[in-house]
C-alpha cells in the first residue's frame, strides 16, 4: 500500500521547530516500516496547500492520506479527498482537534500513525458552505468572528483557554444580526448571535454545539443561538461541555439537507474554525457519504 502524509509544520506545540519536523518524519518512517507501507511525506507551505496535495494523491489513487495537523489541515485534506476512494487518517496536532475527538482517535502520534496505516475506515458525510467543505461545523455570526480573531495571531496562548478569552472579548461589542433562513421547512427569521450548521456534534475541545448531529445520517443540524443578554449566554455556554446545548432556552435546532441563509449585511463565516469570505448569502448543504475516514473500530 502507498500512503501520503501531509504535515502542517506550524500546527501544534513547538510549531516551526526544525527538530520537531525531523522527529515527526522519523516517527512516520518507523510506523510505515512496521506496517509495510510505502509513504511519501509532504509539508504544507501556505493556506490551501493541503487540499492541493490531497487532491493530487487521490488522482494518483493513493490508498491513504494522513493529515498531521489541526482542524484547518484536516478540513483542507478532506476537501481534497471529497468524493474519492482515498481514505483520510488524522494525527491530531491542533488546538481543538474536533473530528479526531469525535472519532475517538488517539492523540499520541505513534499510536495515531499505527491506526492510520491499519486503514480501518468508515464513510461519513461532509457539509458545504458556499462551496467550502467542512467536516465538523460551518456557520455565520459570532463564532466566525471569534475564529477570525483566533487565527489572526498565535500570540497569547494556545487552545481552549485562549479561545475563551477571545470569545469574552468579542462578546463585549458584538451585535447580533437578523438572518432569513429558507429550505425544505417553514421559513425562519431570527435575530441571532450564531447560525451554526453541524455535520458532527462538536466544534473541538469537547464543545458540542449540536449534541444530536451524526456524521453518517445524510443530514446537517442547524443550530440557531437567538439574541439574549450576554451574561445569560455566558452562563449557558457551560452546556457546550455537558452535551445539553440543544436544551438551552435561547437555542433551537433544525435538521436539513440544504438551506439558504441571508442577511442585509455581509455575514462573517467559517468552516471548521477557518474564516472564509463574508457574503450576504450563504448556501449550506450536506454531501452524503463523501469521505472515507480511518477509525479505531
Amino acid at each position: 500500500m502507498h500512503a501520503d502524509v501531509i504535515i502542517n509544520p506550524v500546527s501544534g506545540h513547538h510549531a516551526g521547530d526544525g527538530d520537531a519536523i525531523r522527529r515527526r518524519r522519523a516517527l512516520i518512517d518507523e510506523a510505515a516500516q512496521h506496517a509495510g507501507v510505502n509513504v511519501t511525506v509532504h509539508e504544507t507551505s501556505h493556506r490551501g496547500h493541503a487540499t492541493t496535495l490531497a487532491r493530487d494523491a487521490a488522482s494518483r489513487a493513493s490508498a491513504l492520506v494522513v493529515a498531521w495537523g489541526g482542524d484547518g489541515t484536516v478540513n483542507e485534506v478532506a476537501a481534497g479527498l471529497a468524493g474519492s476512494d482515498t481514505a483520510m487518517a488524522i494525527v491530531p496536532a491542533g488546538s481543538g482537534n474536533g473530528l479526531a475527538r469525535e472519532l475517538e482517535l488517539p492523540i499520541d502520534p505513534p499510536r495515531a500513525l499505527a491506526l492510520a496505516f491499519a486503514r480501518r475506515s468508515r464513510v461519513i458525510d461532509l457539509g458545504e458552505l458556499n462551496g467550502r467543505v467542512f467536516v465538523n461545523v460551518g456557520g455565520v455570526g459570532f463564532d466566525a468572528c471569534v475564529a477570525r480573531a483566533f487565527n489572526a495571531s498565535r500570540r497569547g496562548g494556545w487552545g481552549l483557554p485562549r479561545y475563551v478569552r477571545l470569545a469574552l472579548r468579542e462578546a463585549r461589542h458584538y451585535e447580533p444580526a437578523v438572518y432569513r433562513i429558507s429550505g425544505a421547512f417553514a421559513p425562519i427569521s431570527a435575530r441571532a448571535y450564531v447560525v451554526a450548521v453541524a455535520n458532527s456534534p462538536q466544534y473541538g475541545n469537547g464543545a458540542r454545539i449540536a449534541p444530536r448531529a451524526r456524521m453518517d445520517d445524510g443530514a446537517l443540524d442547524m443550530v440557531i443561538v437567538d439574541d439574549a443578554p450576554v451574561w445569560r449566554l455566558i452562563v449557558e455556554a457551560r452546556r457546550l461541555f455537558t452535551g445539553s446545548a440543544n436544551a438551552a432556552e435561547y437555542v433551537r435546532t433544525t435538521r436539513l439537507a440544504e438551506a439558504l441563509i441571508e442577511s442585509d449585511a455581509p455575514m462573517p463565516m467559517h468552516v471548521d474554525g477557518e474564516s472564509i469570505d463574508s457574503d450576504v448569502r450563504a448556501v449550506v448543504r450536506v454531501r452524503r457519504g463523501a469521505l472515507h475516514v480511518v477509525v479505531p473500530r
